[in-house]
């Protein structure tokens, strides 16, 4: 953790919000994948006093981040992961939930949570409104955890990084009439010539499946500056295990063509992007913010996003707008590290 300022200011702001009677909603708005440990103190606070507290998350498991954070203040936190419908929720007990199975809440609770930042979503504005509308009746308290206000009419606070000091990656568009499947540009041929001789690791994304066969077959048979990376094509149904050990590989470039976007790609270190066909309706706004948290989310190297299209699309455009955002924000709040 660098920036502990940061994280001292959203902790006060949120127990200001949370001691005040008006508002039951605050959108917390911050970066993809910042920590969750921003919410540790009124969590703890709340267990102390003997409440239940309900964090939704896009994971399968209990946030080992926050708990290992919240026993700084409460050594014998209790917590389970909520999965069974006919489960009854103890006061002073902290329950996780995947935001995939939100009908097991059947109990009022102090406190919901609902965190979209700190693993990748597959969720559009519109779906984490509805789904927290229906928790709505069940909480005393909500705090949406998004990259954007998901609700417009209540009070809303921002934070940047807990995890280093710096921006966020604004994506870098590049506009081309040639047919991606069929050649390469020749200012994409010139980053590639670059990103080999640097030995890095990029993550190759395209729309589909059929489009990623055939920038495979194009990469590996008809384009030379490519002859000595490593280049692994890891379809949506592959399995991580396919390419981890790969991964590990030091002083090699490696390219990983795919058109999987989600967890599984997260643990790679020391990355760049290139989305090819990044107007496709595949990759929204959120899709593209998502992976510009990716880059340099916690490495001291800041890779690159290209976004390379026929056109540029609104989508494109409002990622840009939201990481310029907060950029501007770690720049006003004297956050960039020199």
């Amino acid at each position: 953790m660098e920036n502990i300022n940061e994280l001292r200011y959203a902790e006060n702001k949120l127990k200001l919000w949370y001691n005040r009677e008006m508002g039951k909603i605050i959108n917390v708005l911050s970066v993809p994948y910042n920590s969750s440990i921003v919410f540790g103190k009124l969590i703890s606070d709340l267990l102390q006093s003997n409440k239940k507290v309900v964090y939704v998350t896009n994971d399968y498991e209990e946030n080992k981040e926050l708990i290992k954070y919240i026993k700084e203040y409460q050594r014998n936190i209790k917590y389970s992961y909520l999965k069974n419908y006919n489960t009854t929720l103890e006061p002073g007990v902290l329950y996780f939930i995947n935001s995939a199975n939100l009908s097991v809440l059947k109990d009022d609770v102090e406190l919901i949570i609902y965190d979209d930042i700190t693993s990748f979503s597959n969720y559009s504005k519109l779906q984490i409104k509805e789904k927290v509308d229906n928790l709505y009746k069940f909480a005393h308290k909500i705090i949406v955890y998004s990259i954007e206000d998901v609700y417009r009419n209540m009070e809303s606070m921002e934070i940047s990084s807990i995890n280093k000091l710096g921006p966020i990656i604004e994506p870098r568009a590049i506009t081309t009439r040639i047919n991606l499947e069929e050649d390469m540009p020749y200012i994409l041929y010139e980053y590639l010539k670059w990103f080999k001789e640097s030995k890095r690791k990029i993550v190759l994304h395209v729309p589909t499946e059929e489009c990623g066969d055939k920038i495979y077959d194009l990469y590996t048979k008809k384009i030379k500056v490519l002859s000595d990376v490593k280049i692994i094509r890891f379809k949506e149904r592959d399995e991580i295990k396919k390419i981890e050990k790969m991964l590990t590989m030091k002083n090699q470039p490696i390219m990983i063509i795919t058109e999987y976007m989600g967890e599984n790609l997260n643990n790679i270190n020391d990355i760049d992007i290139i989305v090819i066909n990044a107007e496709n309706s595949r990759f929204d706004y959120k899709k593209i913010v998502y992976l510009c948290g990716k880059v340099g989310a916690r490495e001291k190297y800041l890779g690159e996003v290209i976004l390379i299209s026929r056109e540029v699309s609104d989508d494109m455009e409002k990622a840009k707008d939201i990481t310029r955002y907060f950029n501007k924000l770690v720049w006003e709040r004297g956050l960039l590290k020199v």
